[in-house]
C-alpha cells in the first residue's frame, strides 16, 4: 500500500467515527482528518468555505498546528493571516462575509 492509499484508508476510518469523535483522537489522527478535510473543501467549494462550513475556530487552530508540524509554513501563514483577519472582524459572531472590511 502506498502513502496515498494509507491516508485515504485512515481518513475514511476517521470519517466513520463521526466529526464529534475526532477531537478525542490522537493529534496525528486529527492532523490527517483536518488536512484532508480542508483540501477537499477547497477543491469542492473554495477557500472561504474552510472558515464558513468546514472548520470551527478550534479546528482551524488544530489545522494550523498540523501545517506547522508538516513544515508547510508559507501555507500555514496564509491560513493564519486569513483566520486572524476574519476573527478580528467578528466573523464568527455574525457569519456574514459582507460585513468584513477589505483585506490588504
Amino acid at each position: 500500500m502506498d502513502a496515498a492509499d494509507r491516508i485515504v484508508e485512515e481518513f475514511n476510518r476517521l470519517v466513520a467515527l463521526g466529526r464529534e469523535s475526532i477531537r478525542g483522537c490522537s493529534l496525528q489522527e486529527q492532523f490527517v482528518y483536518y488536512v484532508v478535510t480542508v483540501r477537499c473543501e477547497i477543491d469542492m467549494n473554495g477557500f472561504a468555505d474552510v472558515f464558513v462550513q468546514c472548520l470551527d475556530p478550534t479546528e482551524v487552530g488544530i489545522f494550523l498546528v498540523a501545517l506547522d508540524t508538516l513544515e508547510e509554513r508559507p501555507l500555514a501563514d496564509e491560513f493564519r493571516r486569513a483566520f486572524e483577519c476574519i476573527r478580528r472582524e467578528g466573523f464568527y459572531d455574525h457569519g456574514d462575509w459582507n460585513r468584513l472590511s477589505p483585506w490588504s
